[in-house]
């Protein structure tokens, strides 16, 4: 992902459960966690346009957390969903999507069902 992080999608998809408030130990305080989901007003340009929290996105607002990356021919996202599950994609083509929150986009039918699991 963009920031210069080094990480496999497993490695993104083990972070993004440690925002999971269910999962102990806990990274942050309930506080903290309430405040990264809380919009702070920003949003993303394009037809989707996600709202941004403290630190990450705030996809269908309430509902999924997470963040994009997007460097070079690299596009990336990773996201907590509300039964627990992390998500991650990774690609290096610049083909299908233009940036990570297009590849939100692209793949946002099959996050849907995801999110539908147990």
């Amino acid at each position: 992902p963009a920031g210069g992080w080094v990480m496999s999608a497993t490695d993104a998809a083990r972070l993004m459960a440690a925002f999971d408030p269910t999962l102990a130990p806990l990274v942050l305080t309930a506080d903290s966690l309430a405040t990264m989901r809380t919009w702070n007003g920003i949003q993303s340009d394009g037809p989707t346009h996600y709202q941004y929290g403290v630190g990450v996105m705030l996809v269908a607002p309430g509902t999924y957390l997470g963040h994009t990356g997007t460097i070079e021919s690299v596009r990336s996202f990773a996201l907590l969903l509300p039964n627990g599950y992390a998500v991650t994609v990774l690609t290096s083509s610049e083909k299908t999507v233009a940036n990570g929150t297009a590849l939100i986009d692209y793949f946002r039918a099959e996050i849907d069902a995801l999110a539908l699991l147990p």
